[in-house]
Parts: C-alpha cells; sequence; structure tokens
C-alpha cells in the first residue's frame, strides 16, 4: 500500500480515527538525508504490513502542525490503534521503527 501524504489537519485526524491501524512519519526528506533514508524505509514496511495505513507528513510544509501533534524532532514516527496513539519514535534507527510496526500489526 502507498504512503499517503498528509496535505491538512483535518484530513490527518479523519484519517487516524477512522482507521484501524496507522503509522505516521514526520519528517523533511527534501533536505534531511536521514529523513530521507528512513522515507525509503518506510516506503518499504508500508509494502510488508498491508493491514496498517502508512502516513507522511511533510514538516516543511506543516511546521505548525507538527509542532501542535508534539514533533520537536524529526524524523518522528507515531503508531496509532483505533484512534489512539500506543506509541511513537524518534530518530533514524529503521529497525526501531519495524519493531513498532510488529507491535501495532500484532494489534
Amino acid at each position: 500500500m502507498p504512503i499517503r501524504e498528509i496535505k491538512s489537519r483535518a484530513e490527518y485526524k479523519q484519517i487516524i480515527n477512522s482507521k484501524a491501524k496507522v503509522a505516521v512519519d514526520f519528517g523533511a526528506p527534501a533536505w534531511s538525508s536521514i529523513c530521507r533514508y528512513m522515507y525509503a524505509k518506510f516506503k518499504k514496511y508500508s509494502e510488508e504490513y498491508p493491514g496498517i495505513t502508512f502516513l507522511h507528513v511533510d514538516t516543511d510544509d506543516h511546521p505548525d502542525f507538527a509542532t501542535s501533534e508534539g514533533v520537536t524532532a524529526i524524523p518522528t514516527f507515531y503508531f496509532f490503534h483505533n484512534g489512539q496513539k500506543i506509541d511513537y519514535y524518534v530518530g533514524p534507527n529503521e529497525y526501531a521503527v519495524k519493531r513498532n510496526l510488529d507491535k501495532l500489526d500484532a494489534c
């Protein structure tokens, strides 16, 4: 399943509240090599976990939105189950993100 690029806070809220399992990547892949690397991993994972909806929020395009969601560093990953954030990870560790996806997938 492809990663959905989020364009508004309303779209983001609607998706995390309507899908059972959602993973979100907040990052700036246009200029951050770390975010670009993790976005590529996130894209690969989106193909491995068909039961999870994958979202991306570009923090350059939506800085106020990212800040209001508690994002203080990039990349940041949030994991939601039935509209509730069950975990998060900040940083470029692909294995930590995969562990969280495994946990979300098992819900």
